[in-house]
């Protein structure tokens, strides 16, 4: 065999073994995020596309998100550029917030979370819209091969309400290794995850959590209590 032959058969060889490595990856199957393992620990570095524009009124940003996972709670702690710090905790399905100002507690279902904070708790936040629909390919990001995701609110949608206008321009880059996220894009803010590591000590819910979720399920058993007997002939 010829040797400029012999360069263009390695060549087109090497080129439909590329081809089939590059379309080796079928696309990803729900769910689409990985669900996160107790006693693991990461972080999330927070970027603006247009620094002006994406300053709220009061000044300043959120910069950095760290979450750990434990066995029965994930603690987030946010980072803002005044300095100031806030936490929160997800117990299962639910969020709960202690105003700093305040010292009132909120809580909200997680997934009402989601555009605040893209979080690894059952599934991570604001990747809850992920679905077959919405599936671009395979695209590398910070040297990782991912699931692509792209969310463009319809026209119809986006001027329904703030909440689904909201969610125009929105996407997703997830490992396609091990489904975790890589960076999440909400309209102008950049959500980059650091890899999953793992963490020493477990979660504890402090007493004040704890005093303040007993109430609520105590009130909720209350309620459900009512209804249920209400409708009892």
């Amino acid at each position: 065999m010829n040797k400029p032959f012999r360069n263009i058969l390695y060549s087109l060889t090497f080129a439909i073994a590329l081809t089939s490595a590059t379309g080796a990856v079928p696309p990803p199957e729900a769910p689409y995020v990985a669900t996160p393992r107790p006693g693991t620990g990461w972080d999330i570095q927070v970027g603006y596309e247009n620094a002006t524009n994406a300053t709220p009124a009061s000044g300043r940003q959120l910069l950095n998100i760290h979450c750990h996972c434990g066995k029965s709670a994930t603690h987030i702690v946010a980072k803002w550029s005044d300095g100031t710090t806030n936490e929160a905790y997800v117990i299962g399905k639910r969020f709960v917030q202690k105003n700093p100002q305040t010292g009132a507690f909120i809580t909200l279902p997680v997934q009402d979370a989601d555009l605040e904070f893209p979080v690894f708790t059952s599934g991570y936040q604001a990747t809850a819209w992920l679905s077959a629909e919405n599936y671009q390919g395979v695209d590398s990001r910070a040297k990782t091969s991912c699931y692509k995701f792209q969310k463009i609110a319809s026209k119809k949608s986006a001027a329904a309400t703030d909440n689904n206008s909201a969610e125009e321009g929105v996407a997703a880059w997830i490992s396609v290794k091990d489904k975790t996220p890589v960076f999440v894009q909400v309209r102008q803010t950049r959500y980059e995850f650091s890899a999953i590591q793992p963490a020493e000590n477990d979660v504890e819910l402090p007493a004040e959590y704890a005093a303040f979720l007993e109430k609520i399920r105590k009130e909720e058993a209350a309620l459900e209590f009512l209804h249920r007997h209400r409708n009892t002939p």
